[in-house]
């Protein structure tokens, strides 16, 4: 029985798909299709109930799942104690925190040469479920949902913005008023992909008397960037894109003085020294 198939089988629970896992895993579906078969074999009962649209865990599976979370938990913190580890997993969500990652990666990097930094593209509800499988060390962007095991920290706050195509009416004002958002459909309103984002923006706009209006949210961040340049939506964001970085991407400040807080998110029990050290750099650094 190996760890990784472990692995695998809480992975496949968790994102209730194979290929959701597979991608999360950076493996081929084949192979977490092939470990999780076998894990049935050996444990001589059925873990998962495939014939429904989700992947779910059987009775018997919820129980294996949970003894395998605690073994797997009780292994990393035995890898941790044993020798300094200077390696840390970043997850973060595809384009914002990822700029902002590679933004503090290489001054972190000069004052910590010892560190090794590896950066994993997840969502949201990813980043809370890799936090607490394992696989990640520090969640970086938005809060995550509430959770008695995570805790976190805010690193960094940036003036806000609202992202749009060149060709956008807004993109005329030097300075966007969030009174001139109302009707203009928003990205990531989806509580399921983007929970704390989108409460949020609601609860920003509608202190300023505006009633958000959300286009349809999408996982894949490229076809998200490329509905905001062609004009279908807008995204309010914080003020972090250079101007032309994006060919066909305006990035005009909100006139009002709201600010989007990053934040740092471990593990209660976190014992990766890098990780800790990432985040108190990342806080001191900002706040200079």
């Amino acid at each position: 029985m190996h760890l990784q198939a472990l692995r695998y089988l809480v992975a496949v629970a968790e994102e209730g798909h194979f290929g959701r896992a597979a991608a999360r895993m950076h493996v081929s579906q084949p192979s977490v299709s092939q470990a999780v078969a076998r894990l049935e074999q050996q444990f001589g009962v059925q873990l998962l109930d495939r014939t429904a649209g989700r992947v779910v865990a059987t009775a018997a599976g919820e129980r294996v799942l949970e003894e395998v979370r605690v073994t797997l938990r009780h292994l990393d913190q035995a890898h941790a104690a044993a020798r300094p580890n200077h390696r840390v997993r970043i997850g973060c969500a595809p384009f914002g925190s990822m700029w902002m990652t590679a933004h503090l990666l290489t001054p972190f990097r000069d004052a910590h040469p010892e560190a090794e930094v590896e950066v994993v593209d997840l969502d949201v509800p990813a980043q809370a479920r890799a936090l607490l499988a394992g696989e990640i060390d520090l969640a970086l962007g938005e809060p995550l949902a509430p959770h008695q095991l995570l805790r976190a920290t805010v690193v960094r706050e940036d003036p806000c913005a609202v992202w749009m195509s060149t060709d956008h009416a807004l993109s005329k004002l030097s300075a966007v008023p969030l009174s001139a958002l109302a009707g203009v459909p928003l990205a990531d309103g989806d509580p399921a992909i983007y929970p704390t984002y989108g409460l949020w923006v609601r609860t920003t706009l509608r202190a300023a008397g505006v009633t958000p209006a959300f286009a349809p949210s999408s996982r894949d961040t490229p076809a998200a960037i490329s509905r905001i340049l062609d004009g279908s939506m807008v995204s309010l964001s914080c003020d972090m894109v250079p101007e032309g970085a994006i060919p066909g991407l305006a990035v005009r400040p909100v006139r009002e003085p709201i600010h989007w807080s990053w934040f740092a998110t471990m593990r209660d029990d976190a014992t990766i020294e890098t990780a800790l050290d990432f985040t108190t750099w990342a806080r001191g650094r900002a706040l200079r």
